[in-house]
């Protein structure tokens, strides 16, 4: 419960209250000896320390949340440990370092046969093709994960996905094509009141617009 708990607080906006109750909860397990309970704990943690930027602070949470989640067999939760991982790998600037990573959180979700985390994986393997330039790679992840996330009415998947193929597209000189990813990424984001999603997409467009 206090491991949901912390990422309710990190959707708010509140990092300092979710890591205060995770970081209060993680003394109370560990003299539990609860490594289910730990794995759990410690990854979220480094969720919020992601979201929060605290990049060396994530990777160290996250790290130990993997060897947990490895040692006690929870595939599950070592495709998200490996996925943030990468995502903290990708912010400090190593691509390799982050493909790596995204690339083994994709064959294990494939393995696992879990579609939303196939889908999030293709979406963070095409995000990076896509800021690495490499469009036509970057497309193709991304409409797989459009794909998995409207096959799974993962409204969230939905929003990022066409606001990322927007960005791509953009990129790649199809301004027109562009905007009606962004229109339908607004819409999505509107109706699921994701303001993130939506504040990205609203300045992207405009953006778009400026150039066209």
């Amino acid at each position: 419960i206090v491991a949901n708990l912390g990422l309710i607080f990190m959707n708010q906006g509140h990092y300092d209250e979710g890591i205060r109750w995770l970081e209060e909860q993680l003394d109370v397990t560990e003299r539990k000896g609860d490594k289910s309970g730990l794995a759990s704990l410690y990854t979220n943690l480094g969720i919020i320390y992601l979201e929060k930027s605290s990049l060396d602070s994530a990777l160290l949470c996250l790290e130990k949340g993997l060897a947990l989640s490895e040692e006690l067999g929870n595939k599950l939760l070592m495709t998200i440990c490996i996925g943030c991982i990468g995502s903290v790998w990708e912010k400090k600037g190593d691509y390799p370092k982050a493909m790596q990573n995204f690339e083994r959180d994709l064959a294990l979700c494939h393995e696992l046969g879990d579609k939303q985390g196939t889908a999030i994986a293709c979406g963070l393997i095409g995000d990076l093709l896509s800021t690495m330039g490499e469009f036509d790679g970057a497309t193709h992840y991304l409409e797989q994960n459009l794909l998995l996330s409207r096959e799974l009415n993962y409204k969230k998947g939905i929003a990022k996905a066409l606001n990322t193929l927007g960005d791509t597209l953009f990129f790649m000189g199809e301004p027109q094509r562009s905007i009606q990813y962004y229109n339908e990424a607004i819409e999505c984001a509107r109706e699921m009141g994701n303001k993130l999603v939506l504040g990205y997409s609203l300045v992207e467009k405009g953006t778009v617009h400026l150039h066209v």
